[in-house]
């Protein structure tokens, strides 16, 4: 057919509106209406049979009226603070789960610990009318969250504090983080360990290395300040840190690591350096990631509910978007996970790694 035009002779299906589909579940249009725009008092019974006559319809909201009427979109802005760090990654793909069941979109920012690239992501998340906020600050005392609770768009605090902030936010118990590692090591006979921990104001950090310090002094043991350390949290200046700690102090038994790429970063180190774990230096650090249970020896860890932190973090912005959200403070507990990096002193004999 010389000649013909894409699309010649095509007639395009006209887009299906909510009269359509308020007709075909034989409801009013602002019952159909209520149901898409998230409102929770419909009757289960009459939500089941709308959203029945959508789909036989294909029908598809149209998010930009949707925002137009509500002054909001249907995307929830999450910012963390660093995206190459694995949990991070997991807390965020059960965001998305939650924000999925609820029909929200999620956009996904970094902002790498920086508080200019932290502010200018809240500035957009206002600006393009988010849904809600979930974040994870970079600053405990320089992240002000204030520009969000002005536009009244619902926020989430994740995994760290802010000290401006009276809202939700979901955490894990940091000093029971430090506390349970340094049990655990000085039970086991390691009483001269190394700690690599923020360089920055970070509340977690803080939290464990402030628990760890009590629980060693709480069993008369004084950690002094040249065999604590600090990093910005990330693999590279892990290293760094660690290899300095190593050079500067001979007779450590032990290291604790504050977060996942920390953990990595020593452990990378001392296998580098030939050093035996935990025959020369035991390693102990926190969240359980993948490769901790899969190398050898495995590293034991403290391990955080990162996947309950996501859950109820999406929950709690959920209920907000119903305007039904109490301010809370959900704090959850950690767990000791127990591997070869810290068998026993007594044992080193026995073990072969």
């Amino acid at each position: 057919m010389a000649g013909a035009h894409i699309g010649e002779g095509v007639q395009m299906k006209a887009r299906v509106t909510i009269r359509e589909v308020a007709e075909q579940a034989g409801v009013s249009i602002s019952t159909v209406s209520r149901v898409f725009n998230g409102v929770q008092t419909v009757d289960p019974a009459l939500v089941k049979k709308i959203k029945k006559a959508a789909e036989r319809l294909s029908y598809v909201p149209n998010p930009a009226g949707r925002a137009l009427r509500l002054q909001r979109s249907d995307i929830w802005a999450v910012i963390v603070s660093d995206l190459q760090n694995p949990f991070y990654t997991q807390m965020v793909a059960n965001i998305e789960n939650v924000a999925a069941q609820h029909g929200f979109g999620v956009m996904l920012s970094t902002s790498e610990e920086d508080i200019k690239k932290e502010r200018r992501q809240l500035i957009a998340a206002v600006s393009q009318r988010m849904a809600g906020v979930i974040i994870s600050p970079a600053s405990e005392s320089q992240t002000d969250l204030s520009i969000l609770t002005e536009a009244h768009i619902p926020v989430v605090v994740v995994d760290r504090n802010v000290k401006s902030y009276r809202g939700s936010s979901v955490v894990v118990d940091n000093n029971q983080v430090g506390w349970l590692a340094a049990n655990h090591l000085v039970e086991n006979g390691y009483v001269k360990p190394l700690l690599i921990s923020s360089s920055k104001e970070v509340s977690s950090a803080h939290g464990r290395r402030g628990g760890f310090v009590r629980a060693l002094a709480d069993q008369g043991i004084e950690i002094p300040d040249k065999r604590v350390y600090s990093s910005d949290l990330r693999f590279e200046s892990g290293r760094d840190a660690v290899i300095r700690a190593l050079n500067e102090n001979s007779d450590v038994d032990s290291i604790f690591t504050v977060n996942g790429p920390l953990t990595a970063a020593a452990f990378g180190v001392l296998k580098e350096l030939n050093i035996q774990i935990p025959r020369d230096i035991a390693l102990m650090g926190v969240d359980d990631e993948q490769w901790t249970s899969m190398v050898t020896p495995s590293v034991s860890v403290i391990r955080q509910p990162v996947a309950e932190i996501g859950k109820r973090a999406g929950q709690m912005l959920a209920q907000a978007n119903n305007n039904d959200l109490p301010y809370e403070t959900v704090v959850l507990h950690p767990q000791l996970i127990v591997r070869d990096s810290t068998v026993p002193r007594n044992m080193h004999s026995e073990a072969r790694y």
